[in-house]
């Protein structure tokens, strides 16, 4: 059975939390606006958001609001991976 398009923007946007938290000072303990998932996986808003929360529904990721940056300015909010979604990413099933 082929991967339909929202499988595979799920995958993309699910590799990009991965990639970023492997960039990131702060490795898993890290949380990613739309805009930096976007920049990743090259895809608009209004999907990212939406496999986002579907991802966030699923428990294979978390949403924090209320971030903030290290020299104290205001961050907003973002998403990271879940032990659960990094375990996804691993057995190729985003």
């Amino acid at each position: 059975m082929s991967e339909t398009k929202s499988q595979s923007d799920r995958k993309a946007v699910l590799k990009a939390l991965h990639e970023a938290a492997e960039d990131s000072y702060w490795g898993d303990e890290a949380y990613f606006p739309f805009a930096s998932i976007m920049k990743r996986t090259k895809l608009d808003r209004a999907t990212v958001r939406r496999q986002c929360r579907v991802l966030r529904r699923q428990g294979n990721a978390e949403y924090r609001n209320g971030l903030w940056t290290e020299d104290g300015e205001v961050a907003g909010s973002g998403y990271r991976l879940t032990d659960a979604g990094r375990a996804l990413l691993h057995e190729g099933q985003g």
